[in-house]
């Protein structure tokens, strides 16, 4: 399902992402905004998209604990979007999560 999150240009925004309901053995997190990778994170290895450097997280404890929530810090207006996040390796990945992000 999906929902939506409203932010302020400049603030922190959290979208919610929670896995336990599902059965993967590798937490491995991917948020993308339809074909473009905004981060994703296997274990302690992570990436940020281009544009997201510096701004985006899921944390690893947090990860773990079956919390796959984007943390997108310094919000943007060019960040307003439909968020989509994933588990699971690539070949076989799971919708978890679609969240848009809007503005008051």
């Amino acid at each position: 399902y999906s929902q939506s999150v409203s932010a302020q240009v400049g603030s922190t925004a959290v979208l919610p992402c929670d896995w336990r309901h599902l059965s993967i053995q590798t937490p491995h997190v991917e948020w993308s905004i339809g074909r473009e990778i905004v981060f994703k994170r296997l274990g302690k290895e992570s990436f940020q998209g281009k544009g997201y450097e510096g701004r985006v997280d899921v944390p690893e404890e947090e990860l773990l604990k079956g919390n796959c929530s984007l943390v997108l810090k310094k919000v943007k207006a060019t960040d307003k979007a439909l968020y989509s996040s994933y588990m699971g390796e690539e070949n076989t990945k799971t919708l978890v999560h679609a969240v848009k992000l809007f503005f008051r």
